[in-house]
């Protein structure tokens, strides 16, 4: 353990930090060695304090490493814990279209920060992966290792299930037609 470090708050009045050196917390005992004084006037920015408006690069938005923008909206339902909002999903929200939990939105020409109302679908998962991923190539999860089929291969495979489905089915089949035309309900 460091010589100074010491355990409890910190001593500067009205400060619950952790004490660091010198009795006092690390803000404090920075303001103490700057200006001979732990409560000098500037105020103490920590850096899970320094979000939105109080950063000193703050613009209104901010574009993550993945290329998306959010947005500083401290409070708004689409909020997160730390005030910001994905620009993409406001967009939608202030055009008064729905973006259901689980609900993915694809930006339609690819570009991430091109949030334009006509640029974004609101889709399910399943389709938007099928919008980024290419015939042929391999997708690993936690059910196995599958290859992306064509869209034609898809809809081949698909028959040929209802085809055996059917085919292992066909008394049910024919006792619900039977219901329904006893019911009126089909010609």
């Amino acid at each position: 353990m460091p010589r100074n470090f010491q355990i409890g708050e910190c001593d500067a009045e009205g400060c619950e930090r952790a004490k660091k050196v010198h009795g006092y917390c690390d803000a404090h005992y920075r303001r103490w060695r700057k200006f001979g004084d732990p409560r000098a006037d500037d105020p103490i920015l920590l850096s899970k304090d320094r979000t939105g408006p109080l950063h000193p690069r703050y613009k209104g938005r901010i574009t993550r490493r993945d290329g998306y923008v959010q947005v500083w909206r401290p409070g708004h339902p689409l909020a997160r814990a730390d005030g910001y909002v994905q620009e993409h999903r406001l967009v939608l929200y202030e055009a008064g279209i729905d973006v259901p939990r689980g609900a993915h939105v694809h930006h339609l020409n690819h570009v991430k920060d091109d949030n334009r109302v006509e640029n974004l679908r609101v889709m399910t998962a399943s389709e938007h992966m099928g919008h980024h991923t290419k015939e042929g190539t391999e997708i690993i999860n936690q059910f196995g290792v599958f290859r992306v089929k064509s869209d034609e291969e898809r809809k081949r495979v698909q028959q040929e299930r209802m085809k055996r489905w059917r085919a292992a089915n066909k008394e049910h089949i024919r006792a619900y037609k039977d219901q329904r035309r006893a019911q009126g309900l089909v010609p």
